[in-house]
């Protein structure tokens, strides 16, 4: 066998190793996601970067609720009907929404927020487009006995592991941005006057005291201005 055609046979090996390791590198990508079935009857305007972003969070969230030693089924899932909830915030050029998915299999359902504009360069989608959380009791009508955790259970959790969180009926948004001299620093975004009071109650419903932390607020202008909350 010549050096010629050796060299042909172990550059043959090498690119067909190669293109398997592509190929399982793609497939398991995709594998970290649980589809929702109905995008195109109820959120048929969503993009499909952010459908991908909300498979790739609700198969997050349902690994959460894994309990010891149990193996992640990736239940077909679907978005419920009549809670389906979207606007369009033309000033600051974002499309926000919401809507309850369930997975039928497992017997599990969460609340999807979301938000996005189709300039992708745009600042007041705040890096945080999806955020996934568990349901009220009174929405919580169909597996009403599935223990639901999302991340943001205040017993012992950093600030930091319960954010970011999303209310589109605030409206609000809250991100965690970084530690200032040991003190969390946060950020309300995608806000109203009324939003940002309702954000400060979600804070106080989790036992965090809003005089411990600095608040950052974006306002429609975009212009970000920081300052430590005072109780009063």
């Amino acid at each position: 066998m010549t050096p010629r055609i050796k060299l042909l046979i172990v550059s043959g090996i090498v690119f067909f190793l190669l293109v398997c390791a592509s190929i399982y590198g793609y497939t398991e990508g995709r594998s970290e996601s649980i589809a929702i079935n109905n995008y195109d009857t109820y959120a048929k305007g969503l993009p499909s970067e952010h459908r991908s972003s909300i498979n790739n969070a609700l198969y997050l969230v349902v690994k959460l609720n894994l309990v010891d030693g149990e193996k992640i089924i990736k239940s077909p899932a679907s978005i419920r009907k009549d809670t389906v909830k979207e606007a369009y915030d033309e000033e600051r050029d974002v499309h926000s929404g919401s809507f309850i998915v369930d997975l039928k299999e497992i017997r599990q359902s969460y609340e999807v927020a979301y938000d996005w504009s189709e300039d992708n360069n745009n600042p007041n989608t705040s890096g945080y487009p999806t955020t996934i959380k568990c349901l009220s009791d009174d929405e919580a009508i169909l597996y009403k006995d599935f223990i639901c955790k999302d991340g943001s259970e205040s017993s012992g959790l950093p600030l930091e592991n319960q954010l970011p969180y999303t209310d589109i009926n605030g409206p609000f948004k809250i991100i965690y941005m970084y530690k200032q001299d040991n003190t969390d620093v946060i950020g309300v975004t995608n806000s109203t006057p009324n939003g940002r009071k309702k954000a400060i109650e979600w804070l106080k419903s989790k036992n965090i005291d809003p005089s411990n932390v600095i608040i950052n607020y974006l306002d429609m202008r975009d212009q970000l201005r920081s300052f430590k909350y005072a109780a009063e």
